[in-house]
């Protein structure tokens, strides 16, 4: 079975970015979704000696309603070397701080056309493993990028509530017809929607565009297109259905009384 997560490359993401990351062995980056207003798409926070500060990268206008792979950056104002400033004023102290400061500070300075391309400059940890890691550290080699993205290996078990707490979309492509994956069902309870293969047990538990969405087995082409419509959806109302049906079908009292029962069914 490969996991799969589903995220819009922000600027400069902090560390719970790379824990959704290192959840799965395929992360997809979101990037034909619509552009955020006040999100972290064009801006982030760092530490100062006045506290919290705010780095923005300008934008080129108009920017409402494009997609996030169509936002132009605007180089009206010179904030490569203020943003390039801040970080090396606040950060240079930090361990390790000047074995990374040169990329960092080349990847800043560059003149980048599209937002796109600056946050996918900046995003360059792969973490998670799998049946296909080979073959993409294979691609990662074929296509030169080494220097720029790194397989950081697997989480630990006691980490995924909070990998996935903070989410956006889960994916499962197993061909078991045993029953719902444990953790599908983990990631429904945690609020995230699924999308899972349209086996008979996952039926019972998943309604195609309310609780979470379906695809034929093996069916590549189907997978591929929910997974560029799901800018279409409301995935946090879609997340907070599919915990309701967790709760409603697979509560653990429940479940122990039915053992229960059936346990006092083969005494009698």
């Amino acid at each position: 079975m490969t996991n799969v997560m589903i995220r819009q490359p922000g600027y400069m993401p902090n560390l719970g970015f790379f824990k959704k990351i290192q959840s799965c062995d395929i992360f997809v980056f979101l990037d034909d979704a619509q552009f955020a207003k006040d999100g972290f798409d064009n801006r982030n926070r760092i530490k100062s000696s006045d506290g919290i500060t705010w780095i923005t990268v300008p934008l080129a206008r108009p920017v409402f309603g494009k997609k996030m792979n169509e936002v132009l950056i605007s180089y009206e104002t010179d904030w490569q070397s203020i943003h390039c400033n801040q970080i090396y004023q606040n950060y240079k102290s930090a361990p390790f701080f000047f074995s990374y400061w040169p990329d960092i500070e080349k990847i800043l300075t560059c003149k980048h056309k599209k937002l796109i391309d600056l946050n996918m400059k900046v995003v360059c940890l792969i973490y998670g493993s799998g049946s296909e890691t080979n073959n993409l550290k294979k691609l990662t080699m074929d296509l030169s990028l080494q220097k720029n993205i790194f397989f950081m290996g697997r989480y630990q078990q006691d980490e995924l509530p909070y990998i996935f707490s903070i989410l956006n979309c889960y994916v499962s492509t197993s061909l078991s017809d045993a029953g719902i994956s444990g953790s599908t069902a983990e990631a429904m309870s945690c609020e995230l929607s699924s999308i899972s293969s349209n086996n008979s047990e996952n039926n019972l538990w998943i309604e195609h565009g309310k609780t979470g969405f379906l695809f034929e087995n093996k069916n590549v082409d189907q997978l591929t297109d929910i997974l560029r419509n799901l800018k279409n959806f409301n995935l946090t109302e879609i997340g907070r259905e599919s915990r309701k049906i967790i709760l409603k079908n697979n509560d653990y009292y429940n479940e122990m009384k039915k053992v229960e029962d059936i346990y006092q069914d083969l005494i009698r």
